[in-house]
């Protein structure tokens, strides 16, 4: 269990250091101060729960980690170190993908507050 808490918070860490950085086409872009504007998006995107979806979806994954680890576990005679297994695998996997997830979310974000701002983002 040290493990898994481990990793998710590394994984919550990386995805927190992630800054995207989006492409404008200057061509048609009508936005004012780029970096100015991309700083307070970036600060509006902060808002987006990562701990949240993180905490969510580790949950899940070790349940269902459990559960599958369990049953194989069955096979060999060995259910409880198998449900550990299993339980650490798949909250490590669930917290990698809630991060992940969050930070497709607060990407999504900063493009929108962009575009909003008059800027033509490309990515």
């Amino acid at each position: 269990m040290k493990f898994t808490a481990a990793v998710a918070t590394l994984l919550l860490l990386g995805g927190c250091a992630s800054r995207y950085q989006p492409i404008i086409d200057p061509q048609t872009s009508q936005g004012g101060n780029f970096d100015r504007d991309l700083e307070d998006c970036r600060e509006i995107a902060e808002q987006q729960n990562v701990a949240g979806e993180v905490g969510t979806r580790a949950l899940i994954g070790g349940g269902v980690g459990a559960a599958l680890g369990a049953i194989f576990g069955a096979f060999g005679g060995h259910v409880g170190s198998g449900a550990a297994l299993g339980a650490a695998v798949g909250g490590a996997s669930g917290a990698g993908s809630g991060a992940l997830q969050s930070q497709h979310e607060r990407d999504r974000i900063v493009r929108n507050c962009m575009t909003g701002r008059g800027y033509r983002v490309l990515n």
